[in-house]
């Protein structure tokens, strides 16, 4: 069970705050169930779950841990699904963006990436779904690393882009 005060990625929703837990007196709820309030650290969205919810939710990871994620970077694996089913790659990006693990995201927006510069290399643009996907998993991931690092969600890409170039030279 999660604190109030704890800041949560709530499936590919986004980060949250727990601002409450416990029930709700609405007339649609159920008032003995016991209920998550939880406020979008980014947005106006604030939504109530069970407690007993089935999509995953889980503590940001720690400033230790984003810092060790930004040195893996690199070294991540590209996975380019081949586009040939629309429906096929909707579940493929679906799949990353609903897995607890931050490097999955990683190796979605590096795999989209690769993807894009292949399709200007030949004079093609990036797919609707691709670029779709594409920046729910940057909204994902830069979210969660703003808070873990502390910098503010706007400038997450220039501070990763710096740490990578850095870390590089060391």
């Amino acid at each position: 069970m999660f604190e109030v005060n704890s800041i949560v990625v709530y499936g590919s929703n986004g980060i949250f705050k727990v601002i409450d837990v416990g029930p709700l007196h609405a007339k649609h709820l159920d008032s003995k169930r016991s209920y998550y309030t939880l406020k979008s650290i980014y947005t106006t969205e604030t939504i109530y779950i069970p407690t007993n919810t089935t999509v995953y939710m889980r503590n940001i990871i720690s400033q230790e841990k984003a810092m060790a994620l930004l040195q893996k970077m690199p070294a991540l694996e590209d996975t380019i699904f081949p586009d040939s089913n629309m429906h096929a790659l909707k579940e493929y990006y679906e799949s990353y963006l609903l897995t607890p693990d931050p490097e999955a995201l990683i190796q979605l927006a590096r795999s989209i990436y690769t993807k894009r510069q292949n399709a200007e290399e030949i004079g093609k643009k990036l797919g609707q779904i691709d670029q779709r996907y594409w920046k729910r998993a940057e909204d994902l991931l830069y979210g969660e690393l703003a808070v873990a690092l502390n910098v503010a969600r706007d400038n997450v890409e220039e501070y990763v882009e710096k740490y990578i170039q850095l870390s590089h030279r060391s």
